[in-house]
């Protein structure tokens, strides 16, 4: 994981946090050593107090369109949500400040 790549993720972690949120990072490594995430496309799973969860995919401000271009666009995206999972794009500018897309 790269130094912005865990700046991203530890900026997801403290938004969830102010919202209420408990979240679980779900990246894994593959069997060759890569970062593989949760259904191709989900970096962090959020359950508010609402019954739904969140899938969240983790950019930073440059990657937004792209990586709600690659959600929209995945093969698993209906089945996260058959599992009733809301599905947002959560992208970090560089003065911290979140862009949001609810997919």
């Amino acid at each position: 994981m790269t130094s912005r790549e865990a700046e991203l993720e530890a900026l997801s972690r403290a938004e969830c946090e102010r919202r209420g949120w408990v979240c679980i990072v779900v990246r894994a490594k593959g069997l060759h050593g890569k970062s593989q995430d949760l259904l191709g496309f989900i970096d962090m799973l959020a359950a508010p107090s609402t019954p739904n969860t969140i899938a969240i995919q983790i950019t930073s401000a440059t990657n937004y369109a792209a990586r709600c271009k690659k959600v929209r666009g995945h093969k698993n995206l209906p089945l996260a949500r058959a599992f009733g999972w809301t599905v947002r794009v959560w992208a970090f500018r560089d003065d911290r400040t979140l862009r949001e897309a609810l997919i």
